[in-house]
């Protein structure tokens, strides 16, 4: 997505793409200014059609698996 979209287009996009995996990870870079307009109608899409919303945050150190690669 290097082209410059606009607000609406980014969520038409997003939520294209999501409608059609019917389920999926979303990252966005919230460094962009059309992706903080975009997100209060991307929030709304997502309660209306039942998704759920969380939030990732990493272990504590103490869970951490010593084995896993860094």
């Amino acid at each position: 997505m290097g082209e410059r979209l606009k607000p609406n287009q980014e969520l038409r996009l997003v939520t294209k793409r999501l409608k059609a995996a019917g389920k999926g990870i979303i990252l966005f870079h919230d460094t962009r200014a059309r992706t903080a307009a975009m997100m209060p109608a991307f929030l709304q899409y997502l309660r209306k059609n039942g998704y759920r919303i969380v939030h990732v945050v990493p272990a504590p150190q103490s869970q951490r698996n010593p084995n896993a690669a860094q």
